[in-house]
């Protein structure tokens, strides 16, 4: 495709944004009414990444504006549907840095939010991070000039809005669609688009460049990932009602979300979803219907979708079957005492509708999956017959009944450590067989047997007997304890506050194992340990000792009282206490004007002007946890560090 260059005059400013063109030629190849639909061989439901490339796809020509804090806008967000949950891991946008002032590369912050009325964003950051934007202009080339915000992924499920905010007042040139192209500019009057203006969002319909309204899209591309599922629901499986069938589309509905689905873009969503009857016919259609000229004969009706993205193509695949298909199924479990239970297995297209059982002895039940008694021992003839909306199936089988009751498994045990003689109690009836588990990996078959264990410890012996009439089981422990010691958990303490050396003094036997607690969160498993701590306070630290004859505990205490001040530069800044618990004090030897504490998240918890040299920082309603500290000063240094706070 021969590629456009547009050339974009320089407006003056006007208008209530105060927005400006840079100027900029632009080359870029539009996507619009350009898409080539190509059926995948893959199916899956898994789809993307797919970079969502619509604002890009509305655009026949492009304009860059200039966004700053001095005299434009300073913020743009692009609205985006979520028909369902999706998972975004980036946006792609285009800009360049005006010009060298303040340095040739300036970080924008990229942001996304779920949308508020308006379209415009509302509450705080879904995700946020920045992304370096250079001065290199490429000469226009589109492609060259796409920057990249990744994140980690994050699942969205409401409308969501992207927005790229540049809070320094030297300017970027950021890409939007043509706002002067005619009859109508780019963005077809969808008004997705938004400024931020001095704190405050403003609607694309209440911003002008130059007197003319900026009808067009920010060039954002959201990078995602989805689930899409085929499904589909026929008016019967049957052809009871008739030859004709209806089919409800059921499938998953970014299928018909123009942001996500080119074929919906081009007003061709029925594309989107093909149709197999099983007879042949078929086609293109979002609901359709199939008459059938031969209902005497089974069907698999399949419908494939295909959801075309803009940088990848995803398929999915369901059927059904429409036609008699009824095959009744049984199985039989003995409970015991004559008590037989049934399970229904028989499968159909259609919904079975009822059950009529013949246990063999004069006895019926309708439920689906019946339990019955017989009176007494024998073979009995037993038949399952099922019926749908489509016809009735049968089938017949004989069981083997035995009238008696379970057995009851139990057994005693003689303690001659390091070796037991186990004594069967179990209450049984006819030929009975015997599986006994000692819990060390060994097994017997015999009634009574004696088994000796070659390590110390506690062990779980399982018994299972069967007989004619069913099985029980039952366990039971033992402890072998063969010479053994228990063992004494000991240990010393030296070093300088915040390090400790501690040095393991226990006694034990064999397979010993060492489980320390540090006070702190902190855990080992060494024999010895050596540990730092990281904040004041008194530590209770302890051991627990395990071997093949027991186990035993001990405990310390240290205090630590030496970590003190933080001390980012000599004593030209310091920020204490740290840990903090109601108040951090920030101190330096210039005046602070913004003191900000931002959360492992990325949120900002703590925002505060101010113009002083000592800053107070209440942190008393902050939840426990670390922070980055930001200390923003009046020779424009930024200080940052990280902060704990504990109560």
């Amino acid at each position: 495709m021969k590629k456009l260059l547009l050339a974009l005059a320089l407006v003056p400013f006007a208008g209530f944004s105060q927005m400006e063109d840079t100027g900029a030629e632009v080359q870029f190849e539009p996507l619009a009414n350009n898409m080539q639909v190509v059926q995948s061989g893959s199916k899956s439901t898994s789809c993307g990444p797919d970079t969502v490339q619509y604002t890009l796809a509305k655009a026949t020509g492009l304009s860059a504006l200039s966004i700053n804090n001095a005299t434009s806008g300073y913020a743009v967000s692009q609205y985006f549907n979520c028909p369902q949950t999706i998972t975004m891991t980036g946006v792609e946008f285009f800009a360049y840095k005006l010009d060298a002032t303040g340095g040739t590369t300036i970080n924008v912050d990229v942001q996304v939010y779920a949308a508020g009325p308006d379209s415009l964003p509302t509450g705080l950051p879904l995700v946020a991070g920045t992304v370096p934007v250079d001065t290199n202009f490429y000469g226009g080339d589109l492609a060259l000039l796409s920057k990249f915000g990744n994140f980690p992924p994050i699942n969205i499920s409401v409308p969501y809005v992207v927005v790229i905010q540049n809070n320094s007042p030297n300017g970027i040139g950021l890409l939007f669609s043509d706002y002067q192209a005619t009859p109508v500019p780019d963005g077809l009057q969808e008004w997705l688009c938004g400024i931020n203006i001095a704190g405050l969002w403003y609607n694309s319909y209440d911003i002008n460049v130059g007197g003319v309204p900026l009808d067009c899209d920010a060039l954002f591309n959201p990078l995602v990932s989805y689930t899409m599922d085929a499904g589909f629901t026929p008016s019967a499986n049957c052809f009871t009602g008739g030859p004709t069938i209806n089919f409800t589309n059921t499938s998953s509905p970014i299928l018909q979300d123009r942001m996500y689905n080119q074929a919906a873009f081009l007003n061709l969503t029925s594309l989107s979803y093909t149709w197999d009857f099983g007879d042949g016919g078929g086609g293109n259609a979002i609901d359709t219907s199939n008459t059938y000229a031969n209902t005497t004969l089974d069907y698999t009706v399949y419908l494939t979708d295909t959801l075309f993205g803009w940088t990848s193509t995803c398929v999915d695949l369901d059927s059904t079957f429409i036609g008699d298909d009824l095959m009744t199924m049984w199985s039989s479990v003995p409970a015991g005492a004559g008590v037989v239970n049934f399970t229904d297995n028989s499968t159909a297209s259609a919904p079975v509708t009822s059950w009529l059982w013949d246990f063999g002895d004069g006895n019926t039940s309708t439920q689906q999956n019946p339990s019955h008694t017989y009176a007494s021992s024998g073979n009995y003839t037993v038949c399952l017959t099922a019926v749908t909306d489509c016809g009735v199936d049968s089938t017949c089988a004989t069981i083997t009944v035995t009238v008696c009751n379970n057995p009851t498994a139990a057994f005693s045990e003689t303690n001659n450590d390091p070796s037991f003689d186990f004594t069967d109690g179990s209450t049984t009836t006819g030929i009975v067989t015997y599986a006994w588990d000692f819990g060390d990996g060994n097994t017997s078959t015999q009634q009574n047997p004696t088994h000796t264990y070659i390590d110390n410890g506690t062990y779980t012996v399982t018994l299972t007997v069967t007989d004619d009439c069913g099985t029980s089981t039952v366990t039971s422990t033992v402890t072998v304890n063969n010479g053994c010691v228990d063992p004494v958990a000991g240990f010393t303490q030296s070093g300088t506050e915040p390090t400790f050396t501690f040095t393991n003094t226990s006694t034990s036997s064999t397979n010993t194992t060492y489980s320390w607690d540090m006070g702190d969160g902190t855990t080992y498993t060494t024999m010895d340990v050596n540990h730092t701590y990281t904040a004041n306070n008194t530590y209770t630290i302890t051991l627990i000792v395990t071997d093949d004859c027991g186990a035993d505990t001990t405990t310390q205490t240290v205090t630590v009282s030496t970590i003190g001040l933080l001390d980012l530069e000599g004593d030209s800044f310091v920020a204490y206490p740290n840990p903090a618990n109601d108040v951090l004090n920030v101190q330096s030897a210039h005046n602070i004007v913004r003191v900000e504490l931002i959360d492992m998240t990325g949120r900002t918890v703590v925002s505060n002007e101010c113009n002083a040299k000592t800053v107070e920082v209440k942190t008393s309603q902050l939840a426990e946890g670390h922070y980055t500290l930001r200390a923003s000063q009046e020779n424009g240094e930024v200080k940052i560090t990280s902060i704990e706070v504990i109560h």
